[in-house]
């Protein structure tokens, strides 16, 4: 397989003014292919470390553009921005546009309101601080989100505002003197992203400060890349960045303690790769194919998360590995003819950062503002949903909102009528809260009170809990002491709905040690076990265990579904009705109603009696929907399983 030569005199598409690098396209290919392969689940846990190998090539690049203009004595921050924007702006513009048409055709109105508002941000650059905003508990639907792979797009843009200044004001003084400032930067930054792991651990992952670090250890590759050694360390060395990549790559996982000290190792491994790219060791990264997907990366990187995730939408289902390799083929695919019509154009030498490209792009993104703005003010455009499912929903913009069981109850409400002792404890986590609009209303008509003990996202156990952002989640041991104490008052019932099936992956120890389950037996009997210390702990009275109620194994919710266009064919429409036996909670409910029948003490209510009839199970009910997402049911679902409670 022929390879670039090192000292090829190519202009690169990044700046006319810095040599060509090959062994960069290169290293970029395999940053994307890390990405894809991690997006689309083919075998890559860790894959998402492409994006930090993106950051650690732009923060030398950036530098060495400054640095090199500065010392020539031509610096210009106009010149800089406009290069930035006509060079980065047009692709993503074509990317926001054809989501926003795929929207209009395909998704429900609150799916489309969301989208339209990321389509806002992600102009702007600003994006990571939405989607930093908005992740909670409910919001699973963000990995749904056609546009949710920007927040690093907008984190490079804020690193290009302020890292000019920071360059050329250091620069004004010494090299020494941005050298210290660099150092300063990367220490403060990889400590406050460790740090704020612990606080907030989506702040520490979406926002520019907490990724400074990456950017710094670029950027202080300007000044050892003329650092030469002896051909066999320089080989060494790259080969050592490239396995520490690669390595980072398999170790990581999604629920890895990360960026933080974690994301040095794929920083570190980048950063040898550039300091010793023109080594002969670094000829697999100046490969052609290599090469050829690197040039297009940005343009790849771009095309392929909306490309899956409006697959998935449209498909309303998780896709298999064959079908998440065609797309990750298609994306590349396309990739390439968004480089080659749009990308390229822009960045060449006698249009990049020019008067009309500019003022095309700053046309078009106040084009695209408009565009969106009208799409959130119509709230999503309700007109396109089938008048037999639009009929008995107010305001299908805020369906999940509004209509989930559990909405405008707290974390510890009294359900029921007022000024009377509880009759029973309903404790839990989600799963337990959808059922308080439900409960209250059985409850009333039978003149009783209930308490209710909710943490969202939590396992209550004993001796274990939630695994979440690399550690045990804060406040669920605190609440499973609360729910102890409460029935330590008391000879109550104890009624417990958690979402049972959900938390296989998600499973630790109380220090935070991740547990893994080999098989769902495994899991299975772990749940029993953690229910016969709950019992010993909540002494001699009935627990009646709440199953998950059924639903399918769908990335997107059944009111997305009924509340879709209706001008084209949907393909999820066949899917409202389907079979218990392959629900995504089937297994762990028979299970749980199995050791119920163990225990005399122990009691398993099984939703599936009032959602499915004759073994099929269905997301609608005499027109109302019984789900207000893909897994929680609405207030009218809440009210059919109550009656069983």
């Amino acid at each position: 397989m022929k390879s670039l030569p090192a000292s090829s005199t190519k202009v690169s598409h990044e700046t006319e003014r810095t040599k060509y690098r090959p062994d960069i396209d290169g290293l970029r290919a395999i940053a994307v292919l890390l990405v894809l392969l991690f997006h689309f689940g083919i075998g890559v846990p860790g894959g998402f470390i492409g994006v930090d190998v993106f950051f650690v090539i732009s923060g030398y690049l950036i530098t060495d553009v400054i640095r090199s203009a500065c010392s020539a004595g031509k610096f210009s921050f106009y010149d800089f921005y406009a290069r930035r924007l006509t060079r980065l702006h047009p692709a993503l513009l074509a990317t926001v546009s054809l989501c926003l048409i795929a929207g209009y055709l395909l998704m429900d109105p609150a799916s489309l309101m969301s989208l339209a508002s990321a389509a806002k941000y992600s102009i702007l650059s600003v994006s990571n601080i939405l989607f930093w905003s908005t992740q909670d508990y409910f919001d699973a639907s963000a990995a749904m989100q056609p546009l949710l792979h920007t927040w690093s797009l907008s984190v490079e843009w804020q690193f290009y505002v302020v890292w000019p200044l920071i360059v050329w004001g250091s620069l004004k003084v010494s090299e020494k003197c941005l050298i210290t400032a660099l150092v300063l930067i990367a220490i403060i930054s990889v400590t406050s992203s460790q740090t704020m792991l612990t606080i907030d651990s989506s702040a520490s992952y979406f926002l520019m400060p907490f990724r400074g670090f990456e950017l710094a250890i670029g950027a202080l590759l300007v000044f050892t890349k003329n650092l030469k050694l002896n051909k066999g360390l320089e080989s060494l060395g790259a080969i050592i960045g490239l396995i520490t990549v690669i390595t980072s790559a398999f170790y990581l996982n999604a629920q890895s303690l990360f960026p933080g000290l974690s994301a040095l190792l794929p920083c570190i491994g980048a950063a040898l790769c550039i300091q010793f790219g023109t080594s002969s060791a670094s000829e697999i990264l100046r490969l052609r194919p290599l090469v050829k997907i690197g040039v297009i990366s940005y343009s790849v990187y771009l095309i392929h998360w909306p490309i899956l995730v409006f697959t998935k939408y449209y498909l309303f289902r998780d896709l298999t590995t064959l079908e998440s390799a065609g797309l990750l083929i298609t994306s590349i695919l396309a990739g390439q003819a968004l480089y080659s019509l749009i990308e390229k154009p822009f960045i060449s030498k006698n249009r990049a950062g020019k008067f009309v490209p500019l003022a095309s792009v700053a046309s078009f993104t106040a084009l695209m503002i408009v565009g969106a703005s009208t799409l959130i003010n119509a709230k999503g455009v309700p007109s396109r949903i089938s008048d037999e499912y639009a009929s008995f929903i107010d305001n299908p913009a805020e369906f999940h909102i509004k209509n989930f069981g559990g909405a405008g109850y707290g974390e510890e409400p009294s359900i029921g009528i007022a000024n009377t002792p509880p009759a029973f404890l309903l404790a839990g986590d989600s799963f337990a809260m959808q059922y308080a609009s439900g409960m209250d209303e059985r409850l009333k008509y039978y003149e009783l009170t209930a308490q209710g003990q909710f943490s969202l996202g939590c396992f209550l156990a004993k001796t274990h809990t939630r695994f979440e952002n690399g550690t045990a989640k804060p406040g669920c041991q605190e609440r499973y002491k609360s729910v102890i104490k409460y029935l330590h008052t008391n000879q109550q019932p104890l009624v417990l709905s958690m979402n049972w099936s959900g938390y296989l992956p998600y499973i630790s120890d109380l220090s935070g040690k991740n547990i893994q389950f080999t098989t769902t037996k495994e899991y299975e009997k772990f749940i029993s076990d953690s229910l016969l210390e709950l019992m010993a702990d909540a002494g001699d009275r009935k627990v009646f265990i709440v199953g998950v109620a059924p639903f399918l194994a769908s990335p997107v919710s059944s009111a997305s579904c009924m509340l879709r266009p209706s001008y084209i064919h949907q393909a999820c429409e066949e899917k409202l009705k389907y079979k218990l036996e392959d629900t995504f909670p089937y297994s762990t409910n028979l299970a749980l109603k199995k050791f119920a029948a163990t225990n005399p003490n122990l009691y398993f209510i099984d939703p599936a009696d009032a959602i499915c009839k004759g073994g099929i199970c269905s997301a609608a009910d005499n027109g109302a929907l019984l789900f207000s997402d893909g897994a929680h049911l609405s207030i009218d679902g809440s009210k059919l399983v109550s009656k069983l409670i």
